[in-house]
C-alpha cells in the first residue's frame, strides 16, 4: 500500500544566483500540484512592517532586490497552498541583505568666495576616507564639472577652485553627487545612485536675502513692517563687515526712501505712511567686495485704526434718544466691522457696519446723557466721536389744581422740559371783587421752581378776594407744549 509522505514546504537560500539582493529556491514533498504562493518577510528590528509577495505558482525560485535596507537582518517564510487547498508554511530562513551604497541626500549648499560647501546628510552607510564622494556641478551652459572628494564623516566638503578652474564666482551650478567605493571595500562593490541636485553659486559679493516680507502693523498710524532672512553666503563675509540697504517705495513710483543698517537685522518699521498707497520694500547687502543683488516684496497696503465717526444729530424722545453718524472720514484703509455707542462714556451697544443711527432706551425723561459713536476694524477701535447732549422729554400734563379758600395750588409734571410760565385766572362769590383785586395772575419762569424729572408746584393766593375761589382757569407753557384745565 503506497502511504503519502507529510507535506513540506523547505526554503532555503539560492546560492547558486548571480543576481543582486535576496535569493530564494524551495523544494516541496507531499502536495498535490501547487495553487498558490506567498512570500511573507520582514527585518529583524522591533519596529520593522510585515511585508508579502505573490509568487506564480509554477516558480521554485524567487530573487527579491526591492526595498531591502543595506545590512539589514530580514527573516522569510513561504506560504504554500496546493490545488486540495492543502497549507503548508516552510520554516522561517533568517538571511542578511546585501551591501549596497544608499544615494548621498545634500542638504544645503552655501556660495563663498570661488568656493561652495556642500553638506550631505548623514547616512547609514558605511565608509572611510578612502572611499570618495564624486560631484558633478552642471554650469548654466550645460558645461559639467567634476570634482572627486575623500569621504567625509561629517558630511562637509568645500568645492573651491583649487579643484577646478572653471569654478567661478558669481555663477550658478547644479550640483549632485554619488558615494564611490574604494576598490579594497568589501562590503560594497558598485557607487551609490545619484544625489537630488540643488542650486549653489559661488560668489564674493553677497548672494540676495531670502523671504522679504511686507506687514501692516500700524495701529494709530500707518506703518509697514519688512522681514527677511540673511543670504544663503552670509557666514562667508560677515565677519569682515558689512551694511543693509532696506528701502520703501510707493505702487507707481520710483522715490524710494532707503535706510541704511549697520548691524545684523532682520527687520525694519516704516511708520506714519501717506494715506490711499500701497508700498513695497526692498532689501540689499552689500560687503567688502560690492552690492548683493536687490530682493523685492510684494505689495501691501497698510492699516490702522480708524477716525472717529461724526455724530452730527440727537433726537430726544419719550425716555429715549436717537443718535445719528457718519461714517469717519477715513476708515484705516481696512473695511469697517461694527459700530460701537456709549452712554455717559459707558459702552452700551454695537452695531452693524451698515448702521448710521442708534437708540438709546429706557432713559430718565429730564436727565441729561452724553453720547458718543465709535467706528471699529480690524486694527482696532477708533477714538469716540464728539459727544452730544441728550435730554430725554414726554408730553407735560397738569396733574391737579387745588383751590382752597383764597389759594389756588396747582401741580404739574414737566416730563423732561422746563416750565416758561403759567396763567391763572380765578372768581369767588362777589362780583364785585372784580373791582376791589386782580382775578388774574401770570406766573415767570423765575417764579417757578423747575424740576424736569419730578413733580413742580405752583401756588398763588388772590388777596384782593373777599370770599373763596369759586371758580378757576389753569394754562400751563412749556417750549413745546400748552395745557389748559379749568374747574367745573
Amino acid at each position: 500500500m503506497y502511504i503519502m509522505s507529510t507535506p513540506a514546504v523547505t526554503l532555503t537560500q539560492d546560492l547558486n544566483s548571480s543576481l543582486s539582493g535576496i535569493n530564494l529556491k524551495w523544494t516541496y514533498t507531499g502536495l498535490s500540484t501547487i495553487k498558490e504562493i506567498a512570500l511573507i518577510y520582514y527585518k529583524n528590528a522591533s519596529d520593522a512592517d510585515i511585508a508579502s509577495v505573490e509568487i506564480a505558482s509554477g516558480l521554485t525560485k524567487y530573487n527579491l532586490s526591492q526595498g531591502l535596507d543595506s545590512g539589514a537582518s530580514y527573516t522569510f517564510q513561504l506560504q504554500v497552498t496546493d490545488v486540495l487547498s492543502t497549507v503548508v508554511y516552510s520554516s522561517a530562513l533568517v538571511l542578511v541583505a546585501p551591501y549596497f551604497l544608499v544615494a548621498p541626500v545634500i542638504q544645503s549648499v552655501i556660495g563663498f568666495d570661488e568656493a561652495l560647501r556642500v553638506t550631505l546628510a548623514s547616512s547609514a552607510n558605511i565608509l572611510t576616507t578612502s572611499d570618495s564622494v564624486e560631484f558633478v556641478l552642471k554650469r548654466q551652459d550645460n558645461q559639467p564639472i567634476w570634482i572627486i572628494k575623500p569621504y567625509a564623516s561629517n558630511g562637509v566638503y568645500i568645492l573651491s577652485r583649487d579643484d577646478s578652474d572653471s569654478l567661478l564666482n558669481n555663477t550658478t551650478y547644479r550640483i549632485a553627487c554619488m558615494f564611490q567605493p574604494a576598490s579594497s571595500n568589501s562590503r560594497y562593490s558598485a557607487p551609490s545612485g545619484v544625489s537630488n541636485s540643488i542650486l549653489g553659486t559661488p560668489s564674493n559679493t553677497p548672494n540676495a536675502a531670502r523671504q522679504v516680507l511686507v506687514y501692516t502693523i500700524g495701529v494709530e498710524t500707518l506703518d509697514v513692517e519688512v522681514q527677511w532672512l540673511r543670504p544663503t553666503d552670509f557666514s562667508e563675509w560677515a565677519n569682515e563687515g558689512f551694511s543693509i540697504k532696506v528701502g520703501i517705495t510707493p505702487h507707481l513710483s520710483s522715490d524710494t526712501t532707503f535706510v541704511t543698517l549697520t548691524s545684523d537685522l532682520s527687520s525694519h518699521i516704516f511708520s506714519d505712511l501717506q494715506r490711499g498707497t500701497q508700498y513695497s520694500c526692498s532689501v540689499q547687502y552689500i560687503n567688502q567686495f560690492g552690492e548683493g543683488p536687490v530682493e523685492n516684496s510684494a505689495t501691501i497696503l497698510p492699516t490702522s485704526r480708524p477716525d472717529a465717526p461724526i455724530l452730527y444729530n440727537v433726537e430726544d424722545g419719550n425716555g429715549e434718544a436717537t443718535i445719528y453718524w457718519q461714517a469717519p472720514a477715513f476708515n484705516g484703509q481696512s473695511v469697517i466691522n461694527a459700530y460701537r455707542v456709549y452712554k455717559d462714556g459707558v459702552y452700551v451697544a454695537t452695531t452693524t457696519p451698515s448702521t448710521r443711527d442708534y437708540t438709546f432706551t429706557n432713559l430718565v425723561n429730564g436727565q441729561s446723557y452724553s453720547l458718543q459713536v465709535s467706528a471699529y476694524n480690524p486694527k482696532g477701535e477708533s477714538l469716540k466721536s464728539s459727544a452730544s447732549s441728550s435730554a430725554p422729554y414726554g408730553a407735560m400734563s397738569i396733574v391737579s389744581v387745588v383751590a382752597s379758600q383764597k389759594t389756588l395750588t396747582v401741580t404739574v409734571n414737566p416730563n423732561g422740559k422746563p416750565i416758561t410760565r403759567a396763567l391763572l385766572l380765578a372768581l369767588d362769590s362777589n362780583p364785585d371783587d372784580v373791582l376791589d383785586g386782580s382775578f388774574f395772575l401770570e406766573v415767570p419762569q423765575s417764579q417757578i421752581s423747575q424740576s424736569q424729572t419730578s413733580q413742580v408746584e405752583i401756588a398763588k393766593t388772590f388777596t384782593g378776594f373777599s370770599s373763596n375761589i369759586t371758580f378757576w382757569c389753569v394754562i400751563v407753557y412749556r417750549e413745546d407744549q400748552v395745557e389748559f384745565l379749568k374747574s367745573v
